[in-house]
């Protein structure tokens, strides 16, 4: 499993809007799906570091660029209801708990965090996660 899979809304029926943003050039080159996204100050995309507090959301991938086109963007899903399956790269998750993530996206189970939170863990072991949200106005 490669990053943050969306599984679903939580409550909904229907997909979670993914609107068109734009990213730095760096990360449009190397942009997947599932890779967990922050703004940097200047409010565009690039890749959330390792044990980042705040994601944005999650990447579904580079957005087609037209001839002569010099905006880079990527479909970015943000909301706070989206559940996500996770791989665990270290320790045991508890559901209603919350972790960071890992250079590669994966749940660090090991030690507390803010970037995710554990909202299901199935018969078969699989994680399934929601993004903490900043408060409005928040760092």
């Amino acid at each position: 499993m490669a990053g943050l899979e969306y599984r679903a809304g939580i409550g909904a029926t229907n997909p979670d809007p993914a609107p068109d943003m734009v990213a730095t050039d760096a990360y449009y080159a190397v942009a997947k799906t599932g890779d967990a996204v922050v703004q940097d100050t200047d409010g565009k995309i690039v890749a959330a570091a390792a044990n980042a507090a705040n994601i944005y959301g999650v990447c579904l991938g580079r957005c087609l660029t037209i001839q002569g086109q010099t905006v880079k963007r990527v479909k970015v899903r943000s909301s706070s209801g989206s559940r996500y399956q996770v791989a665990v790269s270290a320790g045991t998750p508890k559901v209603g708990s919350s972790y960071s993530l890992t250079a590669d996206f994966k749940l660090n189970a090991s030690a507390a965090g803010t970037a995710v939170k554990v909202v299901e863990i199935d018969r078969d072991g699989n994680v399934f996660v929601v993004i903490n949200k900043p408060a409005v106005g928040g760092a």
